[in-house]
Order: structure tokens, then C-alpha cells, then sequence
């Protein structure tokens, strides 16, 4: 076994979780990860004294289940999965890509039933809960990034064995800064220019407890407040499996009036903004900054977390920071802020706090990149 799978199932099982004496630990992998990977997951488990339950799951197969979904198969799976998630005391969860277009062909009423029926109660169950994710790293994921598979093995276990409790005491006063503040404004290329308030929504860090690889702290924007253009400047894909790449909203109100891609589906990225009447409001604010994750690929739990980054959320809020939009999907795109992307700011109550991707004040250049990797 690849030494570096026990070192990861260590940070997941006594870091991430914390694993206690004669808990139970629902571990739920995909086909495409490794089952030595599992097996390192399991028996760390029982180490600290806990038990564990493995599902193990198949891309085909699920999408072979939406195309023929029907409500009472819907309820069934989530009644199922919201039960097991309960009587766990946490979980673990591997996700990867073994075809990034594998549900291309669903049509969008599926996929958006499934949302509704299955997959939008089962998360919100499990969100508040002791459960972490992490993206298998894939051949199909190593294409994405124009990798070979073991270059991005090598990214993969650099920035999921980091030192978070570094990032965690650099990443706090970022926390507190976006809770005393009210105005934010985002300029960036092309006709960015996006001005939004977090007045009183709390912002809360992501620093291995949640998502593996890690490196984000969150808050949502107030859901009127939201005035002027953004354009995304990365591609993404979508939960339906398509590919967009230069999204671009036009918001009033917080509300989104107007989509555009520089290339993609236009009927398909309508569909997902009309999946209900919350997914045209956004639900999520963010920086990215994990200093060894540099590029965007379209695959939401490593693009997130990119150094220099934002995410700007369309979709359902978080409880833990939430300004009450609700919907059946959150759709995280992101636009990076480095020179070589174009550049750009965001301003806090008129004062320009990252410039370039990097932070300005004193108190955040923690976060920047020399600094995290300093020995």
C-alpha cells in the first residue's frame, strides 16, 4: 500500500473527524477510488477505537438510476440514506471522476427531480454533521488539469496531508474582518464589477473539517443586496455534467436577470438557473487561498480552494451562515484574481483588502502563499 494512503486516513480519521472510542463511521467511496484507499480508512478507524460501514457506489450505475428515476424510487433512496446518515456518529466521504460527462445525456427535468428528491435532503441532513469529503484524483480529473495521473497524485497528497492548523491560525482574522463588515465590492477583468453587503451573516472557516483538500472561509451575501455583473473567468461543470466555461450573470437585487457562457449549453445553464426560484439568488460568498492549488479545472471541491480565488455561490445558503435562500441546487464557480488571470479586487467598506490575489492588511498576509509555506 502507497504509505501516503495511511497518512491521509490519519488526518481523515483523527484530525478530520475525530473518531472516538465504539463510534460508528459511515465511509462512502466510489468505484474509481482506490479500495486500498478504503481498507486504510477502515482499519485506521477501528485503531481509534470506532467501527466502521463501508457503501461503495458506481457512476454508471447512478446514472443509469436518475434516467429512470421516479418519485418513489427518489424518496426511497433519500429515507434510506437520511436514516444511515443519523445513526452514524460521522462519516467519510470519497467522490471521484471517472467520466466527467457520464450524466450528459440526463435530461434536465432528472436531474433536477433527483436534486429535489434525493440528493438536496440528503445533503441538507448531513451538512451540519460530523462528515468530510474529499475528490478522489482520477485519470479523467489528471486530464482536466493536462497532467499525468501521477502528477496529480503528487498535487493531491501534498495538499490534503498540509498543515491545516497553520491555515486555521492564519485564516482567523479573515473570519473576524468579514464579520465587522458590511459593503463588499469586486473588480476584476473584462466588466467584473459586482458590489453586494454581509452585514451580520456569519463567515466560517474551512480548514480540514470539512472538505479535503481545504483552504476557504465562507459567509453568504445579504440576498437583496446583490448589484452589477460578474464574470467568471473558469471553467466548471455542472452536476448535470456539462461543461461551461465563461459564465457571466448580469444581477439586480440579488437576483441573477440575465446568463451567458463563453461556451457551453445556453439552454442548459438557463435550466439550472430556473431549477427553482432560489437558484437565481446566491447563497454563498468565499475566498480561495490553498497555497499548493494554483488551477482551476472544473471540479468544484479542488477549484474552490484555488490560491487567489473567490466563489460566488448561485443556490442554496448554508445554515451555519445563512441568509435564508433556498434551493435544490449551489452551484460553486469561481473566478481567480492572479495576475495571470487578469487580476483584480475586492474591497471591504471601501477598502481594498486582496489586490492580485493577494492579501493587503497586515493581519491577512498570513494567507498568502510565501507565508503558508514557510518553514
Amino acid at each position: 500500500m502507497d504509505q501516503r494512503f495511511q497518512q491521509f486516513a490519519e488526518v481523515l480519521v483523527r484530525q478530520a473527524i475525530k473518531v472516538r472510542k465504539y463510534e460508528l463511521i459511515y465511509v462512502d467511496s466510489m468505484s474509481n477510488t482506490p479500495i486500498e484507499m478504503v481498507l486504510a480508512v477502515m482499519d485506521e478507524i477501528s485503531r481509534a477505537g470506532g467501527f466502521a460501514y463501508p457503501v461503495r457506489r458506481d457512476e454508471r450505475l447512478l446514472r443509469r438510476m436518475n434516467l429512470g428515476s421516479g418519485l418513489r424510487q427518489l424518496r426511497f433512496m433519500a429515507d434510506h440514506d437520511i436514516m444511515m446518515i443519523r445513526r452514524c456518529d460521522g462519516g467519510i466521504i470519497f467522490r471521484d471522476i471517472g467520466n466527467i460527462f457520464h450524466s450528459t445525456d440526463v435530461p434536465s427535468t432528472k436531474t433536477q427531480r433527483w436534486a429535489k428528491y434525493y440528493s438536496g435532503p440528503v445533503i441538507k441532513v448531513r451538512s451540519p454533521r460530523r462528515w468530510i469529503l474529499s475528490r478522489w484524483p482520477t485519470p479523467a480529473m489528471a486530464q482536466l488539469m493536462n497532467m499525468s495521473t501521477e502528477q496529480l497524485e503528487d498535487l493531491f497528497f501534498r495538499a490534503v496531508l498540509f498543515d491545516y492548523r497553520r491555515m486555521a491560525r492564519a485564516a482567523r482574522p479573515l473570519k473576524e474582518l468579514m464579520e465587522r463588515t458590511d459593503q463588499v465590492r469586486i473588480i476584476g477583468p473584462g466588466d467584473t464589477d459586482l458590489t453586494f453587503s454581509i452585514k451580520g451573516i456569519p463567515a466560517k472557516l474551512c480548514v480540514g473539517e470539512l472538505n479535503i483538500p481545504d483552504g476557504e472561509v465562507f459567509t453568504a451575501p445579504v440576498r437583496d443586496s446583490m448589484n452589477g455583473v460578474i464574470h467568471y473567468n473558469t471553467k466548471s461543470v455542472s452536476r448535470e455534467g456539462c461543461l461551461f466555461e465563461g459564465v457571466r450573470f448580469e444581477v439586480v437585487s440579488g437576483r441573477i436577470m440575465k446568463a451567458t457562457c463563453d461556451s457551453g449549453d445556453q439552454k442548459k445553464l438557463d435550466a439550472i438557473l430556473n431549477t427553482d426560484p432560489g437558484a437565481r439568488y446566491f447563497g454563498e460568498f468565499a475566498f480561495g487561498f490553498h497555497p499548493m492549488i494554483d488551477t482551476a479545472v472544473g471540479e468544484t471541491l479542488f477549484d474552490e480552494k484555488v490560491r487567489g480565488s473567490f466563489h460566488l455561490t448561485p443556490g442554496k445558503c448554508y445554515k451555519t451562515a445563512s441568509n435564508g435562500n433556498s434551493s435544490n441546487i449551489h452551484w460553486d464557480l469561481v473566478c481567480i484574481q492572479r495576475p495571470e488571470y487578469g487580476g483584480g479586487t475586492i474591497s471591504f467598506d471601501g477598502k481594498v483588502i486582496r489586490k492580485d490575489g493577494l492579501f493587503v492588511p497586515r493581519a491577512l498576509q498570513g494567507l498568502n502563499p510565501d507565508r503558508l509555506l514557510a518553514e
